[in-house]
């Protein structure tokens, strides 16, 4: 179809079913969805109906409230970082361990290297590595980072798409909640294809 994109399927995942989840109390979240949704359609149909009888009244149509309008194909998003981790005072430990980043030593001291000398030799590189004291025990990690965008006609920024990158947790019942960690298409700061790579991202953090 011309002039749609998969932003449409995308926008409907976020009305229908993520607002509709933060709509609950996470407890029996189907039901309440459900009916949140319900509830929201028939607000919708009798608005309609009402407008309608104003017409035929002879009154003037009340002026509708745009909230949201459908994508077009200004693809731009900006990174959204919350000002909080998600988590503060992670073990170094518990970052291998819970997070599966069984290299973060080796590639925090590899990002460091690089660093410090641009132009240095492979060799020489993994040499450096094990040289490089990191002079902290625990990081603070954030489990979320979002793409904003800004609607062209409503002028609000509103959540594209986000990451998430967070271990196995307990919820308020005891229950066990799957980690999740996404993959995302990132680029390593030389641009164009040849600098995009794809990585299953296991940690945001700060010390």
């Amino acid at each position: 179809m011309a002039r749609v994109t998969t932003e449409y399927t995308e926008r409907l995942h976020i009305d229908f079913t993520k607002d509709a989840y933060r709509a609950t109390n996470r407890k029996d979240k189907f039901t309440q969805m459900t009916k949140w949704l319900e509830r929201r359609e028939k607000m919708h149909r009798h608005a309609q109906f009402v407008e309608w009888r104003l017409v035929q009244c002879g009154a003037p149509p009340k002026p509708r409230s745009l909230k949201w309008s459908p994508p077009g194909l200004d693809l731009g998003r900006c990174l959204h970082l919350a000002k909080r981790p998600s988590v503060v005072g992670v073990a170094v430990e518990h970052v291998v361990t819970k997070y599966g980043a069984r290299f973060f030593r080796e590639a925090l001291a590899r990002f460091i290297t690089l660093t410090n000398e641009p132009g240095i030799s492979r060799a020489r590189l993994e040499e450096a590595i094990w040289n490089i004291h990191l002079p902290f025990r625990k990081v603070s990690v954030w489990h979320r980072i979002k793409f904003v965008q800004q609607d062209p006609l409503t002028l609000k920024f509103k959540t594209a798409d986000s990451i998430h990158a967070q271990p196995i947790r307990t919820d308020s019942r005891q229950k066990e909640v799957p980690g999740r960690f996404d993959t995302a298409l990132v680029n390593e700061g030389s641009g164009g294809i040849t600098g995009i790579t794809g990585a299953l991202l296991k940690l945001w953090f700060s010390f």
